[in-house]
């Protein structure tokens, strides 16, 4: 079957084939695998249809190697075609923290415990901990606690 060939090389998902086409004709956006299926006349997988306004717009599915492929169904004459991508639209980060949450840890004063429970001693904060994370994690997060007058 006679048709043009654009390789649009690695792209990543979210962009957009955008297709201009003098006439309608089939337009199809597939992996270089599925390509090598279509030109061997076997059951290929392609984007797209039949685009009967230019341009044509079809937006890859997921990052790869991709062609287009334009044709005019085994009909007749020619047809003029030609094809960029538009880069995928930025993604958004992660918001900016406003503050510091460990800057809103509130200290308050400790209240005598009820009766005689810890011999009268107060904290702030107790922390649980397997005895493997006390090290690593447990003693450190105590000291950055402590460093910002919470009594651990």
């Amino acid at each position: 079957m006679n048709h043009l060939y654009f390789d649009l090389k690695h792209q990543k998902k979210g962009a957009v084939a955008i297709v201009s086409l003098d006439k309608q004709a089939n337009v199809r956006l597939m992996t270089v695998s599925d390509y090598r299926q279509f030109k061997a006349g076997r059951s290929s997988r392609a984007y797209g249809g039949r685009a009967t306004r230019s341009p044509a717009r079809i937006p890859i599915p997921r990052d790869g190697h991709w062609v287009v492929v334009v044709d005019l169904g085994g009909g007749r004459g020619q047809v003029r075609a030609g094809v960029n991508v538009q880069a995928p639209p930025p993604r958004m980060m992660a918001p900016v923290p406003e503050s510091d949450p460990l800057r809103e840890v509130q200290v308050r004063e400790p209240r005598e415990p009820d009766g005689d429970a810890f011999g009268g001693q107060t904290w702030d904060v107790f922390l649980s901990h397997a005895s493997e994370d006390k090290d690593e994690v447990a003693l450190p997060l105590r000291d950055a606690l402590a460093a910002r007058g919470v009594r651990v």
